[in-house]
């Protein structure tokens, strides 16, 4: 299991709201930071908001996006993000297993 954050890094302020996500959708399945990545988008390669990560988003991968450039960093980070969430999935049901033979 992962969670997939996206939020527009144009607009100031988006920070306090990504916190908010944060606690709602990934701290209370118990996901690690490798199980979360952070989209940031910004519609061109323009001025972008100055954005302080909150500290429980300070150790997630946070990946800068534009459709007009890096396409293939972006698609090469959500490839990481989906290895991560791959073996954690394979940890826990090895440890599920462990548990079933004790």
């Amino acid at each position: 299991m992962g969670c997939v954050f996206v939020f527009d890094a144009e607009k100031a302020g988006e920070e306090k709201e990504l916190e908010q996500w944060h606690k709602w959708f990934a701290a209370p399945l118990g996901l690690k930071d490798t199980q979360c990545v952070i989209f940031g988008h910004r519609k061109s390669d323009g001025k972008v908001a100055k954005q302080t990560q909150a500290k429980a988003l300070s150790k997630i991968q946070s990946v800068s996006t534009t459709l007009e450039e890096n396409q293939k960093d972006i698609k090469d980070e959500f490839d990481r993000f989906l290895l991560h969430v791959t073996a954690a999935a394979e940890e826990m049901r090895a440890r599920e297993e462990q548990n079933m033979l004790e």
